[in-house]
């Protein structure tokens, strides 16, 4: 993390003021600290069933995929690849969060794609490993998804070698090959 920089973690643990700010900064400048700051008051987002406050937020935040995309690589980027506990806190408030959006209506599915992918990529499999369950779940029942099930099988076939990620991508495969496969 560069000199003078504010870590993303004491933001959202220390200064909710700062929070609410970037929350009511416009769905333009959704970020990492817009999204935490939106979510800041609910124990356990991603807690099945949802509570309705889950659902009440996430009617109010912008339903387009690339925002969430972007917002699950600058998590990954800001609090996994910088040193501290404190931002594996934060990554994981993050990617709960992300997971929550991904049931309420799967406008988070590239972001977990996405984080499964990043954890793969830089050898933290373990960070990829409930975002990929959750991808398991949603492609069980989800009426559509972001990209096609031959796009989807291709991009989860390098997982399988990863130790940490290996039995939810076969998972995913398995499902994404059975959807494709039916009428």
């Amino acid at each position: 993390m560069t000199k003078g920089k504010a870590s993303i973690t004491r933001v959202y643990l220390h200064d909710a003021k700062n929070l609410l700010l970037a929350a009511n900064a416009g769905v333009n400048d959704m970020d990492v600290l817009s999204l935490l700051a939106a979510f800041q008051f609910i124990e356990d987002p991603d807690r099945v069933p949802l509570s309705r406050p889950v659902a009440a937020i996430s009617a109010q935040l912008p339903r387009d995929v690339a925002i969430y995309d972007g917002i699950a690589e600058q998590a990954f980027g800001q609090c996994l690849l910088t040193a501290g506990a404190e931002n594996d806190i934060a990554y994981g408030r993050v990617e709960s969060i992300l997971r929550a959006l991904l049931y309420v209506d799967g406008r988070s599915e590239l972001a977990c794609l996405r984080l499964a992918l990043l954890a793969h990529e830089n050898h933290c499999g373990e960070f990829g490993v409930n975002s990929l369950a959750a991808l398991a779940n949603h492609f069980r029942t989800a009426d559509h998804l972001a990209l096609p099930e031959s796009v989807l099988i291709a991009t989860l076939e390098p997982l399988t070698a990863d130790e940490d990620l290996q039995h939810n991508a076969f998972e995913c495969i398995r499902i994404l090959t059975r959807r494709s496969q039916s009428p």
